[in-house]
């Protein structure tokens, strides 16, 4: 089971590049899904949504600091329409079995 815990609102924008035309500062091909944030506030694999977009921390770059977040776009012109974006972001957690069931166990 997942938990959000909300992060409050960020300054959201978009990058544009052909999937797989490098690698992120984790050393990972960029693509779907990878998000460039401040490491200090948001480290590397951190997992975040925000208003239906979700993603895996994977990146940073000198302008991403506090909370503002650079998301990847496969076309120029998607990472033109994303434009700039004030957004609620969360972060998504996954809860082991015990914290959702009552800890207590079937057997």
């Amino acid at each position: 089971m997942q938990q959000l815990i909300y992060l409050g609102l960020f300054l959201v924008t978009s990058y544009a590049c052909p999937p797989h035309c490098g690698t992120t500062a984790s050393g990972l091909r960029v693509g779907p899904g990878h998000i460039a944030a401040d490491w200090r506030l948001l480290p590397p694999g951190t997992q975040l949504e925000m208003n239906g977009y979700s993603g895996v921390v994977t990146d940073t770059g000198g302008a991403i600091k506090g909370q503002r977040l650079d998301v990847w776009q496969p076309t120029p012109s998607l990472a033109f329409a994303w434009g700039r974006r004030t957004l609620p972001v969360w972060r998504i957690e996954y809860l082991p079995v015990e914290e959702y069931s009552g800890g207590e166990s079937d057997s």
